[in-house]
């Protein structure tokens, strides 16, 4: 859910934090960094427990409809078959998941919550998405995809829709709606009946939050030695000249190539000029690429890059 660049740009930011205060407590920083990582895995597993919610609304709309003193054709041939999707009885019955679900406290009542969950239902009956594919005779796995994803682009996410619990639960909501959706919309594409997934899920939850926790850790520990690296790579270049942002930047992306053994060369560069190019000047990936290409060369005369693993070793 979280990918590696993610983990990168929020480490990032993280550091560019404490380096801007200097009464700023690492502890502190990092602590705040882990729960932003955490923050958004309980964002994920929320989405698909409120996936669920409204799924479980459909036999009540279907029993509303047909209790009313004169319902219409519309309301007697309405289908509930969306509860019985094949991803959302997965979710309705992955052991891990109802785990994760419970010990998010996600299932203790709450009012509010089901009286928006209620109204996301009924607006979502109303869409031309959701009434073509109740005229379905048969559908695919990647109707369903469309259908639920449509829910939540359209609906659950649409900034009108989205209920003050929420972002009153979620501080960052905003931020990281983009990537939420992203994930969804992979998380069900690649959805396989198997009660092993969501397990594995948290395992590369874990290893992303130690990621982001070790860089941001590393980068700061080793800041003077990372600068010393650095500046024999520094043309016609005054350490007090560079940007901030470039100098994280430059530290971090040498923190990869010494201290995590398991990530390849060509993709801690890339990643680090890609990210000059959005977070920097529009120059910066250029200094970036110059600098590191020099540091990197001196790095491997001196043997400091150590990769393990197939297909790492230089």
């Amino acid at each position: 859910m979280l990918t590696r660049r993610s983990v990168r740009v929020k480490t990032m930011q993280a550091i560019y934090s404490f380096c801007q205060n200097e009464n700023a407590h690492k502890f502190k920083i990092e602590r705040q960094l882990e729960n932003r990582f955490h923050e958004i895995y309980e964002m994920f597993y929320f989405s698909l427990f409120i996936l669920t919610q409204i799924a479980d609304r459909a036999p009540i709309e279907k029993q509303r409809r047909r209790d009313k003193h004169l319902p219409s054709s519309d309301d007697l041939l309405f289908d509930d078959r969306v509860q019985h999707l094949e991803i959302i009885q997965f979710l309705k019955t992955n052991k891990t998941l109802q785990k994760i679900f419970a010990d998010s406290m996600f299932l203790v009542d709450d009012d509010l919550r089901k009286e928006w969950v209620s109204k996301i239902f009924r607006l979502w009956c109303e869409t031309t998405h959701y009434k073509k594919f109740m005229l379905l005779s048969q559908t695919t796995k990647e109707d369903e995809v469309e259908l639920i994803d449509k829910l939540f682009r359209k609906l659950i996410f649409k900034k009108e829709n989205i209920s003050e619990f929420l972002e009153e639960k979620f501080t960052n909501w905003d931020e990281e709606v983009k990537i939420l959706i992203f994930n969804l919309r992979n998380f069900l594409s690649e959805f396989k009946n198997d009660e092993q997934i969501v397990f594995h899920m948290a395992e590369k939850q874990e290893d992303e939050v130690n990621f982001g926790l070790s860089l941001f850790n590393k980068t700061i520990d080793e800041s003077d030695y990372l600068k010393s690296l650095i500046i024999p790579g520094l043309v016609k270049w005054d350490w007090s000249r560079i940007a901030l942002i470039d100098s994280i930047l430059l530290k971090m992306a040498i923190s990869e190539l010494i201290y995590f053994p398991n990530i390849p060369v060509k993709v801690t560069i890339n990643e680090y000029i890609e990210m000059a190019k959005v977070y920097s000047t529009p120059k910066s990936k250029d200094f970036i690429n110059g600098v590191l290409d020099k540091v990197l060369t001196k790095l491997k005369e001196e043997k400091l890059i150590q990769k393990t693993g197939r297909g790492l070793q230089e």
